[in-house]
């Protein structure tokens, strides 16, 4: 059976929406009442709908580099046949290495005692607080709350704050991150593979948009469901102070996605038949 292969971060993993084992995902405890099993996030509806299996390789408060490196870890065991969407993280999210006993870049954990933790800027407006350790361990999946190995004093903390401040905020890292994207796509394609990018975020200003972006906002994922309100916020009446998309916003995400890849693939078929077709038309997802 093909499959459809999606990275991302928490848009495509379901931040609000899903269960996760990880007792390290507990942060979501405010979503407990709100979460309903069985309810499908958009990745699950669409591999629905297109009659493929599903392999969700998102995670919550990833870096755009971060989905890079699962990606190229999985592109061997990608097939022709399969379809893969690359759902690009938000700007001004960087991944920092810290003491912990685990792998860096695949390294043996006993040859390397450093794991890549992602920190958002805006985690970082703030003056440093003793608090201020349970940044990292908020945002990384990974990390065993109980653990003691992470150190962040007000050295590094300031040390990063200013690397944001001073280099981050130019959006010129942002650019990089989602250019390789873009380029290693068209490797994808050449390899048979048909290959999708969907934006969380704004797109970057001096970066041309690829023929294979679903862009479904330009604001990105986020912009579509603040804009609409379709986020959890909206959903449980403020409530939940989250702006994540809530239930029917996969859905309309999901729908968004089907037309573009149901166009797309219509007029790839008109095309080779003579009816030169050069762009698609995406349906209203409302």
């Amino acid at each position: 059976m093909s499959k459809l292969w999606t990275f991302g971060d928490s848009f495509t993993a379901g931040h609000g929406c899903k269960y996760f084992d990880n007792p390290a995902h507990n942060y979501l405890s405010p979503f407990k009442n709100y979460i309903v099993a069985g309810k499908k996030i958009w990745n699950e509806i669409v591999a629905d709908s297109l009659s493929l299996e599903l392999v969700d390789l998102s995670k919550n408060g990833i870096t755009t580099d971060t989905i890079f490196d699962t990606l190229l870890e999985h592109t061997s065991t990608i097939t022709p046949s399969d379809i893969v969407i690359i759902q690009t993280s938000t700007i001004g999210r960087f991944d920092f290495p810290f003491l912990k006993q685990n792998t860096l870049m695949g390294t043996n954990m006993f040859d390397s005692p450093y794991f890549l933790k992602p920190i958002f800027v805006t985690s970082l407006l703030k003056e440093y607080r003793k608090e201020s350790e349970n940044i990292l361990k908020y945002v990384n999946s990974q990390e065993d709350l109980k653990n003691n190995n992470l150190k962040l004093n007000k050295t590094k903390y300031d040390t990063i704050r200013n690397f944001f401040s001073e280099f981050i905020m130019t959006e010129k890292y942002y650019e990089r991150s989602i250019w390789r994207i873009v380029e290693f796509t068209k490797i994808l394609k050449s390899m048979g593979i048909t290959t999708y990018i969907i934006n969380e975020d704004i797109w970057p200003k001096y970066l041309s948009k690829p023929t294979n972006l679903m862009e479904i906002h330009p604001r990105g994922m986020y912009g579509f469901v603040d804009e609409l309100n379709l986020t959890i916020y909206a959903d449980t009446n403020g409530w939940i102070n989250d702006w994540h998309p809530s239930y029917d916003g996969h859905i309309n995400i999901a729908n968004f996605i089907i037309n573009f890849i149901k166009n797309e693939t219509t007029n790839i078929h008109n095309s080779q038949n003579g009816f030169n077709i050069v762009s698609s038309t995406v349906d209203d997802p409302l």
